[in-house]
């Protein structure tokens, strides 16, 4: 889907227990995106919501890098950063969590020969926040709106492994939710196990609710209509 930041579009879904992240157990989320403009503040996705100090785990922009943070207290944000991709160029980006252990991102962009990533210690646990999960802005869609396309976005309550993250890549032409739900491949066989959650092509017409290809966590549009884009 294509988000225009000056018409505050943004896909959300009320806070369920797929989509939270404070329970002490290891997870992985992420998403192809596409960004228009460079060094500006953006929401990928995740859970925060800065009115009332409601921030979880989210990945975003800011100053040329891309973060997958973490809030212990709902406050502010600790995490990892990478450089962002070049504008106009797809880019897989992972966030990836070891409970008690690592917190991790990860990003290989289009024509890109290796993963750029960047891990460190978390501190504390994740704080247990009310906010919305959200793609393209903060869970209350007040700000860091996105201007720049994502697609293939999911969550999934275990760490992917590096032949997991490399399929996915798969030479920079992505995956559908089908080639995931497909269980003749051994791979994703194993991705699509009980601890995916949440899977989203993002692909549904303009102004649509966008279903999860796993899962029921159908996300709701809200703005002006987005536009749907291909990998």
């Amino acid at each position: 889907a294509y988000f225009t930041a000056a018409n505050k579009e943004y896909l959300t879904i009320a806070e369920n227990a797929d989509l939270s992240f404070n329970g002490g157990g290891n997870f992985t989320f992420g998403c192809w995106v596409k960004l228009a403009t460079a060094g500006a503040a953006y929401t990928l996705l995740g859970k925060l919501t800065e009115t009332g100090d409601q921030r979880e785990v989210w990945i975003s922009t800011s100053g040329g890098l891309i973060y997958c943070q973490i809030s212990t207290a709902g406050i502010t944000g600790v995490g990892v950063s990478v450089t962002e991709p070049a504008t106009n160029v797809w880019a897989l980006v992972i966030g990836k969590f070891t409970a008690g252990s690592e917190i991790r991102i990860r990003l290989k962009a289009v024509g890109a020969s290796v993963w750029t990533e960047s891990a460190a210690a978390p501190a504390g646990t994740i704080f247990n926040s009310t906010s919305n999960f959200s793609i393209g802005a903060t869970g209350d869609g007040a700000s860091y709106h996105l201007n720049g396309a994502i697609d293939s976005a999911f969550v999934t309550k275990r760490l992917t492994t590096e032949a997991e993250d490399d399929w996915l890549y798969n030479s920079g032409n992505g995956r559908t939710s089908e080639d995931v739900l497909n269980a003749a491949d051994p791979v994703a066989a194993g991705l699509n196990d009980a601890n995916l959650k949440a899977l989203w092509d993002l692909k549904e017409a303009d102004g649509a609710n966008r279903a999860a290809s796993k899962g029921s966590n159908t996300l709701t549009p809200a703005g002006a209509s987005l536009t749907t884009v291909g990998e």
